[in-house]
Parts: structure tokens; sequence; C-alpha cells
């Protein structure tokens, strides 16, 4: 009888959360008692240790509205978020301990309250710190095959192939492609260029070159798109939820992850951020110049990054490093 009532309560969710002992915690039950961790728990706390644990509880409940608003709150179930964390999401390793931090001692308080019977991320102590990735370049037959998935016959698969070569050809990154406007394509004597910003509200520019592939692919996706003005976003969301709106970072690696993961490109250390390195490789393995390079080029630690690859046999040994 009790079985039968346990399962008519959670009816429709994992079939997981059917075992007696495991507990399944809804959106609403999330909101519900992180507001009473809050208070009961870090109440003597600095105010920005508060926040920093309401976003990390924050980001977990949205991890939590993917899965259908509910997930049993089982060791399975937990590490399938941090791979969520590290793999879709694509933070750094500081930044998944943290979250990691904070979802142990969110899970310890729902231990002391009774609504779990047991800590779910007990075993997670020995991945509280994670291990830096490094970070790897495709392969030649990884670009092909990526590619390739690509549908390029619909508006969201132009738009998405434009993505990929922004990040493979033009080094672009995806907080730069997610700020960009339409405004920010710039034709001058001397080609194409994008004018991308610095960090976040940050006032310093730069123009980075394109080439002619990627200005094609480009051009095409926004033919797509007949009436646009020059603050509208370069790249829209095509969703039902938010078309029209500037597609977010969070939504484009999502995409990236999936088209790897299509391409069967799933080997450790590859990430949406590899499509970015793999435009370096590329300009180096082509024998472009240091000063064509760093017109490309945004990030700090270029010289450390080519001499990295080089000692990895990932580009010429004549590719050079200038100080």
């Amino acid at each position: 009888m009790a079985l039968a009532m346990i399962a008519q309560a959670i009816i429709g969710q994992p079939t997981e959360a059917l075992r007696v002992g495991v507990q399944v915690l809804t959106l609403s039950e999330l909101k519900h008692r992180q507001r009473a961790f809050l208070t009961e728990c870090l109440r003597n706390k600095a105010r920005s240790t508060q926040g920093t644990y309401n976003r990390c509880l924050n980001r977990f409940g949205h991890w939590l509205e993917q899965r259908g608003g509910y997930c049993p709150m089982t060791r399975a179930a937990m590490d399938d978020y941090v791979d969520y964390l590290v793999v879709e999401e694509d933070l750094q390793s500081r930044t998944v301990a943290t979250y990691v931090t904070a979802l142990r001692q969110f899970c310890k308080y729902l231990v002391s309250t009774g609504f779990l019977p047991n800590d779910p991320t007990a075993h997670m102590k020995s991945i509280a710190r994670p291990a830096a990735r490094s970070t790897q370049p495709l392969t030649e037959s990884e670009i092909y095959a990526l590619l390739e998935v690509v549908d390029t016959s619909t508006r969201i698969g132009k738009r998405d192939f434009a993505i990929i070569y922004g990040l493979l050809y033009a080094g672009l990154t995806v907080s730069e492609i997610e700020r960009a406007n339409v405004g920010d394509l710039e034709q001058s004597l001397l080609g194409v260029h994008l004018r991308v910003g610095g960090a976040r509200n940050s006032r310093m520019t730069q123009s980075v070159p394109l080439d002619e592939p990627v200005v094609h692919k480009i051009r095409a996706y926004l033919e797509t798109r007949p009436a646009r003005s020059l603050t509208d976003p370069l790249f829209l969301s095509h969703s039902h939820r938010s078309n029209g709106g500037r597609l977010d970072a969070r939504s484009l690696r999502r995409r990236i992850a999936n088209y790897l993961a299509k391409a069967r490109v799933q080997r450790q250390g590859v990430t949406t951020k590899s499509l970015t390195l793999t435009a370096l490789v590329l300009w180096l393995s082509d024998g472009k110049s240091m000063d064509d390079i760093r017109s490309r080029v945004r990030a700090r630690g270029l010289n450390k990054k080519i001499a990295q690859l080089r000692k990895s046999g990932l580009v010429p040994r004549s590719a050079t490093t200038e100080r």
C-alpha cells in the first residue's frame, strides 16, 4: 500500500525516483528550501557570501527546470549536474568548485531538516576542486565532421553555421558573438571587420578582420532576416520561447556541445572553447605573421599559448613567439 502511494505521488517523474528512500526535489520546493537555507544557515555570513550561495543555487534551479522541474536527489543526478556545469556550461574549474560547494552545503541542510534521508553529494568531496582541464583544438577530420552535421537548409542552421565559422576561422569567442550587433560589421577598403568589445561593459573595442568564408556565412544568415537594424543582435534566438531576442552564451554553448556530440567529437578537453583555439592553430599552420595573428586575437598570454601548442606538437616548430 505504501509503495503504491509513493508511486502515485511521483507519477510521471524519473523511474529512479520510484525507489523507496529517494526524495524528489521540485523547482518550487527548491525555491522554498533555498530561502530557508539562506535565512537559517547564512544569516551571520557576509552579504557577498549570501549572494554567491544564492546565485549558485539559482543555477541549480535552472538545471532543474531544464529537466522538467524536478529530479531525484541521488548521487547519479548530482554527477549529471556537475557534468552539465563542466561540459554544457563550459565553466572554469574554480567556478565549478564554487557551485559544488554551495550544493553540498545545501544538501547537508536538507538532511538536517529531515527533507533528505541521506546526502547525495557526500561522495563529491574528492571533486570539490575539479582538476583543471586543458582545452584541446580540433583536428582536421573533427572540423570536417562538425561542419557536416549542421543542416544549412534552415534559418537556424545557417545561423549556427555562421557562428561555427566565426569561432573556427575568425577566432571569435562566445561572449563576442553574444554581444555583437548587426552594426558591428564594418566594410572598408581593407575588407570586412567585426567590431568587438573587451570585457562586459568595457568601452574598449577592437576591429577583428573577417576572412571571406566567414563573411559569406554571416551574410547568408542575415539574408534570412530581411527586417533588421544596426542595433539588432547579429545572431538572434529563433526558439519559440525567445524568438527575436539575443542568442545568449549559454544557449550557444549548448548548441555547439550538441553539434560536437552529433559529430562524435567528444574526447577529453574538447569544448566550445576548442573552436576558438583551433583558429589560432590554423593561422599558425598557414604561416600567418605574428602581427596578423595579434590583430585577430584578444586573449592574453598569446606567446605562452603558442609555446604550449608547439610543445604539444600541434603547430609547426617554425611558429615563433615574440616578446
